[in-house]
């Protein structure tokens, strides 16, 4: 290091020789006898611990024509300010080009909402949504153009037509039957391992083995409403002769319909299948929402399910986070379930996101069904789960001490 050291010494006494001779006009051999000087300097300081290197300092008269000149060509590109600006590009990101929307008091689903850059949107979402990652997989909440949006905001061409920037891009839609999403070739992101994806509902299943392909409304009138005798149950109330006033309306749709909905579902994806579904549409009477209930507490052979299908149903079959699922049934959770603190583990029920819910406890021999109309002021006010836990510990404590 020490002989290293005295190199590099020697390199720039080399290079002050020069920038000397440049200032002062002297002659090349002046040049060559300022090295020798200043080699012999150097040469004649202690000798360094390897004396098998020293020979090395007779090498400057070789480096005079072209260590002088590598040196200025480096120094630039060291400290070369041109580049500096690259670093700090973040500081143009609040153009207005990616944009952060923020909502501290939670008056909506999010708390913030943040293009990171063109292709990354982070969420901060208000209440915790076990479901979210599924629901903006699906196309219709993938990322549009804003032409696109202002063009089909008022329509529903928006739910018919997605035109999303995901993996995958629609290629047919059978209302009732099936959704075919092909490969999307341009997708900026890890590509899609299948070419093709055919998700068909579950209902259209139950209607094919019924016999009724398409014709979800027959099945469930045959299978299940007729049997238990749920008069009030029906698919689109309006169409079936019933009374506006004797209907709940529920949240202002400014987005889409523009207009409160009012005897027709709530559910976007519903209202987009013609108001029957598998997952919404259902309207009905309190009481015959508990009768439903019933039949599954006790089985009832009017069901037309097996009792050894029905218990099936109501075991675990999935769990997400603290969420436990059945097939078609939600099970008591041990953290904030919806059902309270005190139903027991067996119990078993089904919420609707205007603020219906069903619950059955086998051990108590317990069936409560509560109708609430949560989102007529919007859906954006909570308090929904506080409600309903604190409810069912009520009746639970009033069934115990009875």
């Amino acid at each position: 290091m020490k002989f290293a050291n005295r190199y590099l010494l020697l390199v720039a006494f080399l290079v002050l020789a020069l920038v000397a001779v440049a200032c002062g006009g002297n002659t090349a051999s002046d040049l060559e006898n300022a090295a020798e000087d200043v080699a012999t300097d150097v040469a004649e300081e202690p000798a360094p611990e390897e004396p098998a290197e020293e020979p090395a300092p007779e090498e400057p008269a070789e480096e005079p024509a072209e260590e002088p000149m590598e040196e200025p060509t480096e120094e630039p590109a060291a400290e070369e300010p041109t580049e500096e600006p690259a670093a700090e590009e973040p500081t143009e990101e609040p153009s207005g080009d990616f944009l952060i929307l923020e909502d501290p008091d939670c008056q909506g689903q999010f708390r913030r909402i943040q293009a990171m850059d063109e292709h990354t949107v982070e969420f901060e979402l208000c209440n915790s949504d076990p479901a979210f990652l599924s629901k903006i997989a699906f196309t219709p909440f993938a990322i549009y153009p804003q032409e696109y949006l202002e063009s089909t905001g008022g329509s529903g061409d928006l739910l018919e037509s997605p035109i999303g920037t995901g993996p995958y891009m629609l290629e047919t839609w059978n209302r009732g039957d099936s959704i075919i999403f092909t490969r999307n070739p341009n997708y900026w992101g890890e590509p899609a391992i299948a070419e093709t994806l055919v998700f068909r509902w579950s209902s259209e299943a139950a209607a094919r083995l019924h016999g009724t392909p398409g014709d979800l409304e027959t099945v469930i009138r045959a299978r299940v409403l007729e049997p238990l005798g749920l008069a009030s149950a029906t698919f689109n109330p309006l169409r079936h002769g019933n009374e506006r006033t004797s209907i709940a309306p529920t949240e202002f749709d400014a987005d889409w319909r523009g207009r409160r909905c009012w005897g027709e579902v709530h559910d976007e994806n519903a209202c987009g299948l013609g108001g029957v579904a598998g997952h919404a549409g259902l309207f009905a009477a309190a009481r015959d929402v508990a009768a439903l209930g019933a039949a599954w507490l006790e089985a009832d052979p009017r069901l037309g399910i097996a009792p050894d299908l029905v218990r099936e149903a109501t075991r675990q079959h999935a769990a997400s986070d603290s969420v436990r699922r059945g097939l078609g049934w939600l099970l008591k959770s041990d953290d904030d379930s919806s059902a309270g603190a005190l139903f027991s583990p067996a119990s078993f029920g089904h919420t609707g996101f205007t603020g219906t819910s069903l619950w059955i406890d086998p051990e108590r021999r317990l069936v409560v069904a509560c109708l609430t109309n949560r989102v007529y002021r919007g859906r954006h006010f909570t308090g929904i789960l506080a409600f309903r836990r604190a409810l069912h510990d009520a009746i639970a404590r009033e069934v115990d001490h009875a």
